[in-house]
């Protein structure tokens, strides 16, 4: 969303009001970068010094910096500008994805984001001396996302290992609800100096938001004063009024914030995003004032609902007599059915074609003729058509884990970007998603499960806490073995998928069929078998498990030793917690129970050698438990294993027991049966 903030024009009184404002200095280190773009010398190619450095990184990023400071626009109030900077070092292959670079840019029917002042160049080193290949600004070039997104695109000319790439751009936006965050940490190259300055007239007030382990190196802030050019123009239905300019003098708040060698942000496995975790700073609107009045910017949640609840698709919404809504087939007098028929109708017949905006809108009467729509349309039509039949129906706003966290105390607009319905039938709060196609009735992507969800509704806004500890996914597997004369071993596998592992799958064969994925699995054993009789069952049933099958031969080998792992169809072949410390917690989507039987005959011939020893673990008293039970008895052998974590979420102190945990696993998974001949 891009919000354009123009209070009562003012400006002219607020001069002499601010005269006498003063605001302490505070310097924490004084220290600076030498850099001058344009000025790349022999010198700076040489990063072997730097302990960031190692045979590893595919680049380094040598200085960038960030400036946001504002301007009067022809709206007699201000646009933020923002200036970007980089000089990256290329060591090798892996990183020449950094010489595309990619901006995004905002628009709407009056207002658009700007680019300008595009400058870059890559400079290579031979024989000692320094040559440059500058961008020609005929390479910039523009890609229409939608009607409000616009992607200016350039990529960097002459790149090839050991080069260094600059470049530089200017953005300009009246779009003043959030300035540019900054992050001084990358997910995948090491930072030498990364710098953010900010310089905001006393007008504006931000919050900001600080977030990751590094401290800064330069923390600066002091007052300056700014003289700002303000233009009114003249309104087009009123020829006797002339358009004005003045100028504005302010004092303004002034920061800089420098973080110096930063290792690359490691991703973990099993973390929800590394936007929750990699050291940036953020900034949020929360106050304008004019000269005259002081208006309170979106710093309540009160104040976010309300700004969705006037907009005429939240009214429609809520209306519940929507009369250009039919009869959809399937709906009765039951109201848990009809919601269901409902939801199957909605979630069939209508495409999703933007998930990622919920800030834009259409009237729902456009969407429910055209059949298509953001999630925002689509939800918001979905509580339309339950309202309709006197189903009791509301949207929630989140933010999904792959946008971040949010806070339940302060809303940042930023990180709200998922709208969902919440529906109470019977006394049964039922939470609905209908733009995923592979969802059944009251479930929701595991993207959703971010922690804090708000209710959107003015009389009634409800909290809402969707962790993915309450999400538990049942997985059951069977295998039956029995052999014949010949050495021959045959029988049946079944795998029947827990709610979570249906979605999943339901998704995966969006993509594939059954033929490249029973193909997959077959070449996943340790061991040549022949796979007959594959099916995959209720991938069309949504209220039911999807059920994968197949009937499995193999043979011994006549060998005097054979070796056989009994856990081949489901093992786990690696920890997937392969460092030896942790910093930031162990995100799972969801509690994991699985359990796995095994029944097999002793093969013809062949007596049992050496059997794996039955074994009970649990994880931190009652973080989980691994149960791995095995007997032989006369000529069958009998397995259960069963796998249970009654948590998905564990502080970076568990860390070394959970990763201890999920060794033994794999190693007790591992173990095999020893079949000696008679």
């Amino acid at each position: 969303m891009r919000t354009v903030y123009q209070p009562l024009i003012a400006l002219k009184q607020f001069i002499i009001l601010l005269s006498f404002i003063f605001f302490p200095v505070i310097v924490f280190c004084q220290e600076d970068a030498n850099f001058k773009f344009g000025n790349v010398t022999a010198k700076d190619f040489d990063v072997s010094s730097s302990k960031m450095v190692d045979s590893s990184t595919g680049a380094v990023i040598l200085y960038e910096c960030g400036f946001t400071h504002f301007a009067g626009n022809n709206q007699s109030w201000f646009d933020y500008v923002y200036t970007c900077t980089k000089r990256i070092k290329i060591i090798n292959k892996k990183a020449f994805d950094l010489a595309t670079v990619e901006l995004s840019l905002y628009k709407d029917d009056e207002t658009a984001e700007t680019l300008s002042g595009v400058k870059a160049a890559t400079y290579s080193l031979e024989n000692g001396k320094v040559s440059s290949s500058s961008l020609d600004e005929n390479s910039i070039f523009s890609e229409v996302e939608d009607e409000n997104h616009i992607t200016k695109k350039f990529t960097l000319p002459a790149v090839k290992e050991g080069c260094i790439i600059e470049y530089t751009y200017t953005e300009n936006s009246p779009y003043l609800l959030h300035i540019p965050f900054w992050e001084f940490q990358d997910t995948k190259y090491p930072v030498l100096w990364s710098e953010y300055r900010i310089s905001i007239p006393t007008m504006l007030t931000y919050t900001s938001i600080k977030q990751g382990l590094n401290p800064f190196f330069i923390n600066k802030a002091w007052v300056g004063k700014e003289s700002y050019k303000v233009n009114q123009k003249a309104p087009l239905e009123d020829a006797y009024t002339l358009a004005m300019n003045w100028y504005v003098d302010a004092p303004t708040i002034n920061h800089k914030w420098v973080q110096k060698d930063l290792m690359p942000f490691e991703t973990e496995s099993f973390i929800s995003s590394p936007v929750n975790y990699v050291d940036k700073i953020e900034f949020q609107l929360s106050q304008t004032y004019n000269g005259k009045d002081t208006e309170k910017v979106f710093n309540t949640w009160k104040s976010v609902i309300d700004y969705f609840t006037n907009k005429k698709d939240f009214i429609q919404a809520n209306a519940g007599d929507n009369s250009w809504i039919k009869d959809i087939p399937g709906t009765n007098s039951n109201e848990l059915e009809t919601a269901k028929a409902i939801y199957y109708y909605v979630q069939n017949n209508y495409a999703c074609t933007n998930s990622r905006d919920i800030y834009s809108y259409t009237d729902l009467y456009e969407v429910y003729r055209r059949q298509k729509g953001t999630v925002r349309e689509i939800n918001l039509l979905l509580i339309a058509m339950l309202k309709n039949k006197g189903i009791y129906a509301e949207p929630a706003i989140l933010s999904t884990k792959s946008n971040g966290f949010i806070n339940p105390y302060y809303p940042v607009l930023d990180k709200l970007n998922y709208i969902i319905c919440r529906s109470v039938i019977n006394g049964k709060v039922y939470l609905l998603d209908a733009t995923k196609p592979t969802l059944s009735f009251d479930q929701l992507s595991t993207d959703c499960y971010n922690g804090y969800a708000r209710i959107i509704d003015t009389h009634r806004s409800d909290s809402l806490y969707l962790f993915s500890d309450s999400l538990v996914n049942t997985d059951v597997s069977t295998l039956s073995l029995s052999n014949d004369d010949d050495g021959k071993i045959s029988g049946t596998f079944k795998y029947t998928m827990g709610k979570i592992s249906s979605a999943g799958m339901r998704e995966k064969m969006l993509t594939t069929n059954s033929t490249g994925y029973f193909k997959n699995l077959k070449n996943d054993y340790p061991f040549d078998i022949n796979m007959t009789h594959t099916g995959i069952d209720s991938l069309d049933q949504k209220e039911m498990p999807v059920a994968v099958h197949y009937d499995i031969s193999f043979k011994t080998g006549g060998d005097d030793i054979v070796y056989f792992n009994p856990m081949a169809p489901v093992m786990e072949k690696e920890n997937p917690f392969k460092a030896a410390q942790r910093s930031y917690p162990v995100e799972m989507d969801y509690c994991m129970d699985k359990t796995y039987v095994l029944n097999m005959q002793v093969p013809t011939g062949y007596v049992v050698d050496e059997l794996p020893k039955s074994a009970r673990i649990s994880l931190n008293d009652n973080q989980g438990t691994f149960q791995y039970l095995i007997q032989h008895t006369g000529d069958n052998i009998q397995l259960m294993c069963h796998l249970k974590l009654n948590q998905a979420t564990f502080e970076p102190g568990d860390y070394e027991t959970l990763r201890n945990f999920f060794a033994f696993i794999v190693e007790k998974e591992g173990e095999q049966i020893v079949f000696k001949k008679q």
